[in-house]
């Protein structure tokens, strides 16, 4: 199982090189690319249910 998450990981997420983090995070890398892989998976996730959600998920009246 370790071995799936960590090739999703390096394909999802982008190397820390590459990315800008703001002034505050600068003077620590783990923290910063720990929000950044946090926020991603934030959004991934949200995009995988969006389409899950219809307005009758939310009816108490339906059968």
């Amino acid at each position: 199982m370790n071995d799936t998450f960590s090739r999703l990981f390096s394909l999802w997420c982008l190397p820390y090189e590459y990315l800008n983090f703001p002034e505050h995070l600068e003077n620590n890398p783990i923290k910063a690319y720990g929000e950044y892989a946090f926020e991603e998976g934030i959004k991934f996730a949200f995009e995988l249910m969006a389409p899950l959600l219809t307005k009758d998920d939310f009816n108490p009246y339906r059968d």
